[in-house]
Order: structure tokens, then C-alpha cells, then sequence
């Protein structure tokens, strides 16, 4: 009988990145290795660019811009919090989910 082995790491499913700036955020998308997608924090970011976030990505991305009320950052109007995500939509082939 095989022996059942746990790796050093546990799995996850989302593992959510954050940064101030759009290089450092890029890093550590690209350093996240303990989970199947990755969740990328604009509201974090000084100047967010949905583009260059999903430039070059290794992994499947969520790209999300959270509201204060959310436990975000972003300190724009709500209809400038919701026009972020629309940047994607022509990168995306499934599209953006309305926040």
C-alpha cells in the first residue's frame, strides 16, 4: 500500500495579493505558489492598471478594487470603483463579475 504524503505547504484556492504599487503587485502575483488563482488587490495600488495586472500572469487572476465599506481602500466614487474592473473585459474571454 502507498503511503499518503501531505506537502509543506497547504493548497489553497485563492490566495489574495496586495501592494502599493503596480511592479510590487506584479511580483507578488507571480510569487504566489500555494494556491490556483490569485487575487489581485487595486484598491491597494497608487495608480491601478487592469492591464498591466493581468499582463504576462502565470495563473488564472481575480482582479478586485474593494470599497472601504468592504474592508478596501479604494478612496474614489463608487461609479470610478466600478469602472476599474471594466478595463479587463477585453482580456478576459469570460468577463468581469459586477461588484
Amino acid at each position: 500500500m502507498a503511503a499518503f504524503s501531505h506537502p509543506s505547504q497547504p493548497s489553497q484556492l485563492c490566495e489574495v495579493v496586495t501592494a502599493p504599487t503596480m511592479a510590487e503587485l506584479r511580483a507578488g502575483r507571480d510569487a504566489a505558489t500555494h494556491a490556483d488563482v490569485v487575487e489581485l488587490r487595486l484598491d491597494t495600488v497608487d495608480r491601478p492598471d487592469v492591464a498591466g495586472a493581468l499582463q504576462g500572469r502565470p495563473k488564472p487572476v481575480i482582479v478586485t478594487c474593494r470599497a472601504a465599506w468592504e474592508g478596501g481602500h479604494f478612496k474614489g466614487s463608487e461609479e470610478e470603483r466600478q469602472r476599474e474592473p471594466e478595463q479587463s473585459r477585453p482580456l478576459q474571454p469570460l468577463g468581469t463579475v459586477p461588484l
